[in-house]
């Protein structure tokens, strides 16, 4: 597995949090170098919103303790990774925030092939052109 994690600070934008209408959305590229056809790939983004309680503190904090802890999260749909590597997958998932949003996590995860004794192999695999933007949207009725 390949799992890259960002903690952004939004308590600067608390007050245009407030009245729910914020949402955040984030998008990035994946690729993986050429791998055999008997290996599969594929990845994936989440978002979590955390208040000042939950937030992560160091790496015992994320995982399953991040998805159980956050206020809200997103992920989007697992693509799977082809076998070009002059071809990017771009994915992109989207979180209406809670109203008191002090943090955000983002997650990219790729997942990998296995040896033969079970541990993971890594053979290439890339994100780029990772994009995180807070907008509003209409609030919902």
């Amino acid at each position: 597995l390949a799992d890259v994690y960002r903690l952004i600070d939004v308590r600067s934008y608390r007050s245009g949090l407030a009245d729910g209408g914020a949402v955040v959305q984030v998008s990035a590229s994946f690729d993986a170098v050429s791998f055999p056809p008997d290996e599969k790939y594929g990845c994936a983004i989440s978002v979590y919103a955390l208040d000042a309680e939950t937030a992560p503190s160091g790496p015992k904090r994320i995982g399953t303790a991040l998805t159980a802890d956050s206020l809200a999260m997103a992920r989007s749909s697992r693509t799977r990774l082809d076998r070009d590597p002059a071809t990017w997958q771009r994915l992109t998932t989207e979180l209406r925030l809670p109203a008191n949003t002090d943090y955000l996590v983002v997650r990219l995860h790729i997942t990998q092939a296995f040896d033969a004794d079970g541990k993971a192999t890594f053979t290439g695999s890339y994100a780029d052109d990772v994009r995180v933007s807070l907008v509003r949207r209409t609030l919902l009725p």
